[in-house]
Protein backbone atom coordinates (compact mmCIF):
# COMPACT_ATOMS: atom_id res chain seq x y z
CA UNK A 1 0.00 0.00 0.00
CA UNK A 2 2.85 2.60 0.95
CA UNK A 3 5.01 1.58 -2.01
CA UNK A 4 1.73 2.34 -4.31
CA UNK A 5 1.33 5.74 -2.89
CA UNK A 6 5.11 6.21 -2.98
CA UNK A 7 5.19 5.26 -6.78
CA UNK A 8 1.88 6.83 -7.40
CA UNK A 9 3.48 10.40 -6.37
CA UNK A 10 7.16 9.90 -8.54
CA UNK A 11 5.18 9.00 -11.46
CA UNK A 12 5.13 10.97 -14.56
CA UNK A 13 3.28 12.05 -17.40
CA UNK A 14 1.32 8.13 -17.39
CA UNK A 15 -2.11 9.70 -16.56
CA UNK A 16 -4.89 7.01 -17.57
CA UNK A 17 -2.85 4.98 -20.04
CA UNK A 18 -0.91 3.59 -16.89
CA UNK A 19 -3.34 0.90 -16.57
CA UNK A 20 -2.58 -0.48 -19.74
CA UNK A 21 0.97 -0.35 -19.91
CA UNK A 22 2.51 -4.05 -19.65
CA UNK A 23 5.68 -2.70 -17.80
CA UNK A 24 6.47 -4.33 -14.26
CA UNK A 25 7.59 -1.37 -13.07
CA UNK A 26 6.56 2.06 -13.59
CA UNK A 27 8.84 5.13 -14.32
CA UNK A 28 9.79 7.51 -12.16
CA UNK A 29 10.71 11.14 -11.63
CA UNK A 30 14.73 10.81 -11.46
CA UNK A 31 15.49 13.47 -8.94
CA UNK A 32 12.25 12.41 -6.49
CA UNK A 33 13.15 8.85 -6.47
CA UNK A 34 16.45 9.01 -5.74
CA UNK A 35 15.55 11.90 -2.74
CA UNK A 36 13.30 8.69 -1.78
CA UNK A 37 16.05 6.30 -1.68
CA UNK A 38 18.67 8.45 0.25
CA UNK A 39 15.69 9.18 2.80
CA UNK A 40 14.80 5.21 2.80
CA UNK A 41 18.65 4.69 2.85
CA UNK A 42 19.20 6.61 6.03
CA UNK A 43 15.97 5.49 8.17
CA UNK A 44 17.20 2.08 7.57
CA UNK A 45 20.45 2.91 8.86
CA UNK A 46 19.08 4.81 11.83
CA UNK A 47 16.86 1.19 12.50
CA UNK A 48 19.65 -1.04 11.71
CA UNK A 49 21.18 0.81 14.83
CA UNK A 50 18.61 1.82 17.10
CA UNK A 51 18.16 -2.19 16.45
CA UNK A 52 21.47 -2.89 17.72
CA UNK A 53 20.58 -1.14 20.79
CA UNK A 54 17.65 -2.75 21.35
CA UNK A 55 19.39 -6.04 21.26
CA UNK A 56 21.50 -5.07 23.60
CA UNK A 57 19.53 -3.86 26.13
CA UNK A 58 16.83 -7.08 25.59
CA UNK A 59 20.23 -9.49 26.28
CA UNK A 60 21.28 -7.30 29.77
CA UNK A 61 17.85 -7.78 30.63
CA UNK A 62 17.60 -11.43 30.06
CA UNK A 63 20.56 -11.12 32.12
CA UNK A 64 19.07 -9.27 34.73
CA UNK A 65 15.71 -12.15 34.92
CA UNK A 66 18.07 -15.08 34.61
CA UNK A 67 19.87 -14.01 37.69
CA UNK A 68 16.83 -12.65 39.70
CA UNK A 69 15.28 -16.27 38.87
CA UNK A 70 18.46 -17.65 40.02
CA UNK A 71 18.49 -15.59 43.32
CA UNK A 72 14.64 -16.66 44.14
CA UNK A 73 15.43 -20.76 42.89
CA UNK A 74 18.13 -20.53 45.66
CA UNK A 75 15.92 -18.74 48.62
CA UNK A 76 13.18 -21.32 47.87
CA UNK A 77 14.74 -24.51 49.46
CA UNK A 78 16.19 -22.15 52.25
CA UNK A 79 12.83 -20.82 53.16
CA UNK A 80 11.18 -23.93 52.27
CA UNK A 81 13.60 -25.27 55.65
CA UNK A 82 13.26 -22.30 57.84
CA UNK A 83 9.66 -22.94 57.15
CA UNK A 84 10.13 -26.41 58.53
CA UNK A 85 11.91 -24.97 61.75
CA UNK A 86 9.51 -23.05 62.57
CA UNK A 87 6.93 -26.31 62.48
CA UNK A 88 9.98 -27.76 64.88
CA UNK A 89 9.96 -24.93 66.99
CA UNK A 90 6.05 -23.89 67.71
CA UNK A 91 5.93 -27.93 68.46
CA UNK A 92 8.66 -28.25 71.02
CA UNK A 93 7.83 -25.18 72.10
CA UNK A 94 4.12 -26.83 72.78
CA UNK A 95 5.70 -29.60 75.15
CA UNK A 96 8.40 -27.37 77.05
CA UNK A 97 7.30 -27.16 80.75
CA UNK A 98 10.56 -25.04 81.77
CA UNK A 99 10.17 -21.42 82.23
CA UNK A 100 13.50 -21.02 80.66
CA UNK A 101 13.53 -23.24 78.01
CA UNK A 102 10.20 -21.75 76.43
CA UNK A 103 11.31 -18.02 76.38
CA UNK A 104 14.45 -19.62 74.65
CA UNK A 105 11.77 -21.74 72.68
CA UNK A 106 10.10 -18.68 71.93
CA UNK A 107 12.97 -16.11 70.74
CA UNK A 108 14.48 -18.95 68.24
CA UNK A 109 10.49 -19.00 66.68
CA UNK A 110 10.39 -15.05 66.77
CA UNK A 111 13.44 -14.98 65.36
CA UNK A 112 13.25 -17.77 63.01
CA UNK A 113 9.87 -15.89 61.41
CA UNK A 114 11.75 -13.11 61.00
CA UNK A 115 14.19 -14.82 58.88
CA UNK A 116 11.21 -16.35 57.14
CA UNK A 117 9.14 -13.08 56.68
CA UNK A 118 12.92 -11.59 54.83
CA UNK A 119 13.36 -14.43 53.06
CA UNK A 120 9.82 -14.14 51.17
CA UNK A 121 9.70 -10.76 50.84
CA UNK A 122 12.90 -11.07 49.24
CA UNK A 123 11.39 -13.94 47.02
CA UNK A 124 8.64 -11.85 46.10
CA UNK A 125 10.94 -8.67 45.43
CA UNK A 126 13.02 -10.75 43.12
CA UNK A 127 9.88 -12.25 41.55
CA UNK A 128 8.31 -8.51 41.26
CA UNK A 129 11.67 -7.47 39.60
CA UNK A 130 11.68 -10.32 37.24
CA UNK A 131 8.29 -9.67 35.70
CA UNK A 132 8.97 -5.68 36.02
CA UNK A 133 12.09 -6.58 33.63
CA UNK A 134 9.83 -9.28 31.57
CA UNK A 135 7.71 -6.76 30.53
CA UNK A 136 10.48 -4.37 29.73
CA UNK A 137 12.26 -7.20 27.96
CA UNK A 138 8.49 -7.78 25.67
CA UNK A 139 8.15 -4.33 25.12
CA UNK A 140 11.68 -3.56 23.60
CA UNK A 141 11.04 -7.22 21.43
CA UNK A 142 8.43 -5.55 20.19
CA UNK A 143 9.42 -2.30 19.04
CA UNK A 144 12.70 -4.46 17.58
CA UNK A 145 10.02 -6.54 15.46
CA UNK A 146 8.38 -3.09 14.74
CA UNK A 147 11.66 -1.79 13.52
CA UNK A 148 12.44 -5.15 11.44
CA UNK A 149 9.28 -4.63 9.71
CA UNK A 150 10.13 -0.84 9.09
CA UNK A 151 13.14 -2.27 7.67
CA UNK A 152 12.05 -4.61 5.82
CA UNK A 153 9.73 -2.41 3.69
CA UNK A 154 12.11 0.05 3.70
CA UNK A 155 14.53 -2.61 1.71
CA UNK A 156 11.99 -4.13 -0.57
CA UNK A 157 10.86 -0.02 -1.07
CA UNK A 158 14.54 1.07 -2.00
CA UNK A 159 14.96 -2.28 -4.45
CA UNK A 160 11.66 -1.55 -6.20
CA UNK A 161 12.66 2.83 -6.58
CA UNK A 162 15.70 1.00 -7.93
CA UNK A 163 14.43 -0.97 -10.05
CA UNK A 164 12.20 2.11 -11.82
CA UNK A 165 14.83 4.44 -11.78
CA UNK A 166 16.58 1.98 -13.66
CA UNK A 167 14.07 1.54 -16.08
CA UNK A 168 13.48 5.20 -16.19
CA UNK A 169 17.21 6.02 -16.56
CA UNK A 170 16.89 3.26 -19.45
CA UNK A 171 14.05 4.56 -21.54
CA UNK A 172 15.83 8.42 -20.79
CA UNK A 173 18.96 6.64 -22.55
CA UNK A 174 16.74 5.39 -25.71
CA UNK A 175 15.00 8.74 -25.99
CA UNK A 176 18.34 10.80 -26.00
CA UNK A 177 19.55 7.89 -29.03
CA UNK A 178 16.75 9.16 -31.18
CA UNK A 179 16.80 12.39 -30.28
CA UNK A 180 20.43 13.03 -31.63
CA UNK A 181 19.47 10.61 -34.68
CA UNK A 182 16.76 13.07 -35.06
CA UNK A 183 19.35 16.50 -34.42
CA UNK A 184 21.24 14.40 -37.17
CA UNK A 185 18.45 13.62 -39.79
CA UNK A 186 17.66 16.98 -39.19
CA UNK A 187 20.96 18.81 -40.04
CA UNK A 188 21.24 16.71 -42.85
CA UNK A 189 18.08 17.49 -44.35
CA UNK A 190 18.39 21.04 -43.54
CA UNK A 191 21.84 20.32 -45.60
CA UNK A 192 20.33 19.09 -48.36
CA UNK A 193 17.49 20.92 -49.09
CA UNK A 194 19.70 24.31 -49.25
Amino acid sequence: MRLCLVLGLLLTGLGPAFGQLQYPFPYVDLGKAQVLIDTLTKENESLKKEREQLGQKIEALRAQILTSQQGSSALVPLLEDVRARNADLATLLDSLVDRGLRVKAQAALDKNHATEKRLAQRIDELGARTIDWGNQMQQLVDQASIDDARLKRNTEDIIVLQATVAKTKAQQDRLTAVMDQVDTLSAKADGALK
